[in-house]
């Protein structure tokens, strides 16, 4: 059947028209394509993935012509940043597998110079899902690079002068339930050992490298930070290498606009040697500058050569001193200007000595913006090039003025006591000696009455006259105690320097002490092995420091045994005699070891003595010992018994007791 002409000619206009408007509608397509700021482009997903197409604009981003793409099977994969090639070659199984891959890597231009693209690839599948074509995009991101790098150059800078601090920066989370460690600056590996990880990754990393002996007094400090916004702490911290050093920590609590803590900022200086220095840091990226201006110490730098210009202060110095960051950075002679005039010539003189040491630390009073001057700390370094020469110095004022308020008052409280001791000194002095004279005669009285009492053969007054006669005794022996100690404290006891022989005075110690050790019924044994028993000291004082010492073994020690041995110290320290006490009594607890000599202290006995103290007998003897230019030490076991060794020089003559006074 024949089509009618004029049926046929209708259909072919309609059909050149459609074509007409597809063909203006693939203009406008690649017109919107050329004009887009990325490359589209699309290959094949099987086979050899021939490129299928590319926007005109592949030239305006990378110099190619179309057909330089459409073309070359390998164009993607041979212009690719020999850096970054395996990287992305390795990830594009993932388009296959996720339907999406979006990438960043360096491609060639045509001028031979690359450039960073990203590259955002889907995968098209057909009916059954199988791939079928890839269309992607590549963009320019030459100039997000560049700012990345840039502000990684700055965080190294600053990462710099961090380091060369001689402060260690961190900070941590203040909010409720979260306490976690948000920074520290790489320095602490010189300051402390450690590596920075180690304090961010840890939990409890600064809780249990605190000394033990510091660690309640350190946590109980804690509250005060929230109460006040502040706290500065001296503690012991370990460092990697187990041993411990003083730092001091200085933290600021920061609040949010609703006045929620926030975040903790502080600082570790190594306060051992007191030769650490501030930092001076450069604002380059927004928290770390924050960080710096939380501070609590001013951070600062200036040039290290020419007219010394300022370089950077932190906006902190407001909160400290008072001034705006342009009057410090404005004015060359701004902290010259500012110095106490007591203080100036010799801060000046400090300063100029970095050149030599490298490192300024010096305390001096500074004035304020109002006027008034106040203590600060300033601790700087030198920074050196790579070639050695001075390039910057970076420091940091710290403000000090409650401390060195602190220390005056304690300065002044110290010679408040020592006032006070001296006058306590000789008020026990002299009231020692004036219940000593009615005492004595009290107790001749008493002996005269006793004998009386024995020839009458009355022995209901012998008793209690013994009984008072005994207490005479002990009560004097206490006075003299109190009369020994204070003169030992006033710097003039009375020494008496001669030649004595040392068996006569065992045989008149042991005469001694005696009837006390036949109360206890414990026996003593003497055991002299001196070859020679000249000695030149003073023979009442080492007596009285033998009976004391022999007196409280028989005190401790029942049905037992007390041994006397008298005996040289090593070759090595052959000028010295050593006498031991050992008993076989009661023993001292370890705990009680460390006390012992100390004033007003006796030892806690599971056998209670009938014989009462004060306390001071060790004491005084331990300190008449060191007078002679000797000592007394003991070693226990509880249950088992003690031994004292007294150590003294063979001849105290000379310098030995040239602080006391001799008569």
């Amino acid at each position: 059947m024949a089509t009618d002409p004029i049926i046929l000619a209708k259909e072919i206009a309609e059909f050149k028209q459609a074509e007409e408007a597809l063909v203006e509608a693939q203009g406008k397509l690649a017109h919107l394509l050329s004009s887009s700021p990325a490359v589209i482009f699309s290959f094949d997903a099987k086979g050899d993935h021939k490129p299928s197409f590319v926007s005109k604009n592949i030239k305006d981003l990378l110099g190619y012509e179309q057909h330089e793409y459409l073309e070359d099977t390998n164009f993607w994969k041979t212009r690719l940043y020999p850096e970054d090639a395996d990287r992305v070659t390795e990830a594009m199984p993932r388009l296959w597998e996720e339907g999406r891959l979006t990438q960043e890597y360096r491609f060639l231009c045509k001028d031979g110079t690359y450039i960073w693209v990203n590259d955002d690839m889907r995968m098209i599948r057909d009916e059954n899902g199988e791939p079928r074509e890839v269309v992607g995009s590549w963009s320019n991101i030459e100039e997000r690079k560049k700012a990345e790098l840039a502000l990684i150059h700055a965080q190294d800078r600053l990462d710099h002068l961090l380091s060369s601090s001689p402060s260690v920066i961190y900070s941590f989370a203040a909010k409720k339930g979260d306490f976690k460690c948000t920074y520290i600056s790489r320095n602490v590996k010189d300051l402390l050992g450690y590596e920075p990880r180690e304090y961010l990754e840890i939990p409890d990393f600064w809780k249990n490298n605190i000394h033990p002996d510091d660690v309640e007094r350190v946590l109980n400090s804690f509250p005060r930070l929230w109460e006040s916004n502040r706290l500065y702490l001296e503690y012991r911290f370990q460092k990697k290498d187990k041993k411990y050093c003083w730092i001091s920590d200085d933290l600021i609590l920061r609040r949010d606009e609703n006045g929620n803590p926030l975040e903790v900022v502080g600082s570790w200086s190594n306060i051992t040697a007191q030769t650490q220095v501030g930092e001076a840091l450069v604002a380059a990226q927004d928290r770390l500058s924050r960080l710096i201006s939380f501070a609590p110490a001013v951070i600062y730098s200036l040039e290290a050569s020419g007219k010394f210009n300022a370089t950077f202060v932190s906006e902190n110095i407001k909160d400290l001193l008072g001034y705006e960051q342009s009057e410090y950075l404005d004015d060359r002679d701004f902290w010259a200007n500012n110095l106490h005039p007591d203080d100036k010539r010799r801060a000046l003189k400090e300063f100029h000595n970095v050149w030599k040491t490298g490192r300024f630390d010096s305390e001096y009073r500074f004035k304020k913006k109002d006027g008034h001057y106040t203590w600060v700390r300033d601790q700087l370094q030198l920074v050196k090039g790579d070639n050695g020469n001075p390039k910057e110095i970076v420091g940091a004022w710290s403000d000090i003025d409650q401390q060195k308020h602190a220390e005056e008052a304690l300065k002044i409280a110290k010679e408040q006591a020592e006032t006070a001791n001296r006058t306590k000194t000789q008020f026990v002095a002299k009231i020692s000696h004036e219940f000593r004279t009615p005492l004595n005669s009290v107790i001749g009285i008493t002996e005269m009455l006793i004998e009386d009492a024995k020839d009458q053969e009355n022995k209901t007054l012998v008793e209690p006259l013994t009984r008072v006669h005994r207490a005479g005794q002990h009560l004097l022996s206490l006075i003299n105690d109190f009369l020994d100690i204070s003169k030992i404290e006033a710097g003039i006891i009375e020494l008496q320097i001669e030649n004595f022989d040392i068996t006569e005075l065992i045989n008149e110690v042991v005469t001694t002490v005696k009837p006390m050790l036949e109360t206890n019924q414990n026996t003593i044994k003497i055991e002299n092995m001196t070859k020679i028993n000249n000695m030149r000291s003073d023979e009442k004082r080492i007596k009285q420091i033998l009976l004391n010492l022999l007196s409280n073994a028989s005190k401790f020690t029942e049905n037992g045994n007390i041994t006397l041995r008298v005996h040289t110290s090593p070759e090595e320290d052959s000028d010295y005699y050593l006498f031991d006490v050992v008993d076989t009594g009661a023993g001292i607890p370890e705990d009680q070891l460390d006390r012992i000599f100390d004033e007003y202290s006796q030892v806690k006995s599971s056998k209670p003595s009938k014989f009462a103290g004060t306390g001071l007998g060790l004491p005084i003897s331990r300190k008449l010992a060191q007078i002679l230019k000797g000592d007394i030490t003991v070693t226990s076991k509880f249950g088992e018994g003690s031994t004292f060794t007294v150590k003294l020089p063979v001849n105290a003559e000379g310098d030995a007791i040239q602080s006391h006074k001799l008569i």
